[in-house]
């Protein structure tokens, strides 16, 4: 696993600047950067030759600035001749677990609401992705707002199970290993882009709202980049996966420097920014440690018009200038394939792994797809424990719902669900579940006290240790051998009096898959008895003054304590109370008083007196 890399909060430094520069030139690379690497963006973090090209690999931490906003842009209606462009039905995303995710799904929720149904599917707006993150509210540890297009989270929209703010989140700018990791299973993933895109993921080095992206240094694209490392994600290549596991292809996604960046003369320009948005795709704008939207353009002034992640409305910047100080320097874009014209059936998810106990596994069919798709849905293996309880056939969307018995073998089996939407592209689809194996009984252990008061109860549990190395508390059956106990079914021991120490042995027998295990633990009853009492406190006390006084109860096995005992004393001339506190009154002389203490302990009593002087004068 990797550690998350520890370069947020830098970002913070170049982003409060109160102005926007826009500058349309862009400078060759002054000198090396902290990382050691000659670029002038401070987020490149490693250079290294692959298929003998040079590739940045580059961090986008990027959050809102506390306090600064870029003006508001007015978006001008769609004039070809005058060479205006923007795309409706882009939604405006509020910062939400990482600018890179949240772009990415500012992006799918305009395809979502272009032709490209089932891209957002929870609760809201009627399962179309709506335009702004605001009805989710704020986030949690830095991140500005909800939205479980970007970042699945448990109770956001619906959601019942942990997703990944739960699993992958503690606050912005952390490098500590995910929370899921050695406390609970993770998620499946899906749903969200972050997910995909490696997005605040520990194992892929990226700190709380960092994205990774890679860029060949000549400026050519770098197409679905796939890293030979895999404890590294592309951001481009884990949108392509966040698409397809929607169920649609991906014709081409790529990343690539803008012409003229560090003096590349084969980059990105603006006129092929232009052709995207003309084809109705918005375009990912990468300035440094940050990433936006762009979704239209001004050609008179080369201004591209985009959603900047810190708000709900639109912004402008320069193409090649700056944003907020921040350099532009790249481009992500990515070419769906056309939206379907035909009934589609898409299933999720395509594989389930179960534990080894009965329970449930539930699937969505959706039709992604125009018109209307009738489905059916049958087990075609693993009949004889994977049952269909509901959801055996329906139209367009519906779920299926599948029961599993235990797995008692000591290997894993697979069962399959067909589902048949006949005449839909995608059909047949098969699904599956995994179930686990149940493991092999090993060995067994017992927990609990070695030594037991006389007359007293202890608990005791027994512990299964299992070939796959896992550890379970059982419930075993429990024996002992002595008369001086006795051992109920939930492994509690009664002990009786004894007139000396005495041992008992416990036997914990327990049986799983045909296999059986024993533990025996040795246990002591001890003869515990109560043997002297001592009075602690001064031998003189002044007239008309208070004092404590304290009782050690001392036993037969060498230990002390201090006990709450019965107090009494033997003069007109004092009381005590119940919390050892003497009083006393005026003498005319010294007066000798005697304090006696008496307790009681497992039928046992004894007693203790001390005599104290009663001073006159003092």
């Amino acid at each position: 696993m990797r550690m998350k890399r520890s370069w947020g909060y830098c970002l913070l430094l170049s982003i409060l600047l109160l102005c926007v520069f826009q500058t349309a030139s862009v400078a060759v690379a002054s000198g090396l950067n902290r990382y050691g690497v000659e670029s002038d963006n401070p987020y490149v973090v490693r250079r290294f030759v692959q298929d003998g090209k040079q590739i940045d690999e580059v961090i986008v931490p990027g959050r809102p600035p506390e306090f600064y906003r870029a003006p508001q842009a007015i978006i001008p209606d769609f004039n070809s001749a005058a060479g205006l462009n923007t795309l409706s039905n882009v939604p405006a995303f509020n910062w939400s677990y990482g600018c890179s995710a949240t772009s990415a799904a500012m992006m799918f929720g305009y395809y979502d609401n272009t032709g490209y149904p089932n891209i957002y599917t929870g609760q809201t707006n009627q399962g179309v992705c709506p335009m702004t993150n605001e009805v989710w509210g704020a986030g949690i540890g830095g991140s500005n707002g909800e939205c479980p297009l970007s970042a699945t989270h448990f109770g956001i929209d619906g959601r019942l199970i942990k997703g990944h703010v739960d699993d992958y989140w503690i606050t912005y700018g952390s490098t500590a290993p995910d929370p899921f990791i050695g406390q609970w299973p993770e998620h499946v993933q899906g749903e969200c882009t972050g997910d995909f895109m490696g997005t605040n993921q520990s194992r892929f080095g990226n700190s709380d709202g960092s994205t990774t992206f890679y860029n060949y240094t000549d400026g050519t694209p770098l197409y679905d980049y796939i890293p030979a490392d895999t404890s590294v994600r592309d951001g481009c290549h884990g949108m392509k996966l966040f698409f397809e596991s929607r169920g649609y292809t991906v014709i081409s996604n790529y990343s690539q420097y803008i012409y003229g960046y560090n003096g590349n003369t084969q980059g990105f320009t603006f006129t092929q920014y232009k052709q995207e948005i003309d084809a109705g795709r918005p375009v990912l704008i990468q300035v440094d440690g940050h990433t936006m939207l762009g979704y239209g353009y001004d050609d008179s002034s080369s201004t591209v018009y985009l959603h900047d992640t810190w708000d709900y409305v639109s912004h402008t910047m320069i193409w090649g200038g700056k944003y907020a100080g921040m350099q532009h320097y790249a481009v992500t874009v990515f070419v769906p394939s056309p939206a379907p014209s035909n009934p589609v059936l898409f299933v999720t998810p395509s594989s389930q792994n179960v534990a080894k106990g009965a329970g449930e596994a539930v699937f969505s069919v959706y039709n992604i797809g125009p018109g209307t798709m009738p489905w059916t849905a049958e087990v075609i293996s693993g009949g004889d424990w994977l049952q269909i309880t509901s959801g055996d056939s329906g139209t367009d969307s519906g779920t299926i719902v599948c029961a599993f018995d235990e797995n008692t073998a000591t290997i894993a089996r697979t069962g399959t669900i067909r589902v048949t939407a006949t005449g839909a592209t995608g059909s047949p689809k098969d699904v599956t579940v995994i179930q686990a194996k149940s493991p092999a009984l090993m060995g067994l252990s017992i927990s609990g006290p070695a030594s037991v008061k006389e007359n007293g109860t202890a608990a005791y549990t027994a512990t299964a240790i299992w070939n796959d190395g896992t550890k379970t508390t059982v419930n075993p059956i429990w024996s002992e051998n002595t008369v001086y106990s006795t051992i109920n079914t939930d492994g509690e021991m009664t002990t009786s009096e004894v007139t000396r120490n005495q041992k008992v042995r416990i036997t914990a027998s327990y049986t799983a898959g045909g296999i059986t295990k024993s533990a025996v633990k040795s246990v002591t009853i001890i003869n515990f008895a109560l043997t002297g009492l001592i009075i602690n406190g001064p031998a003189s006390v002044k007239e008309n003054s208070t004092t404590g006084y304290t009782a050690t109860g001392i036993w037969n096995n060498g230990t002390t304590k201090t006990v709450n005992p019965i107090w009494s004393e033997n003069s007109a001339l004092s009381t005590i109370n119940t919390d050892g506190e003497l009083a006393t009154l005026e003498v005319t002389r010294n007066q000798t008083v005697r304090i006696t203490a008496r307790y009681t302990d497992g039928g046992i009593t004894k007693s203790a007196t001390k005599s104290v002087t009663i001073v006159n004068g003092l």
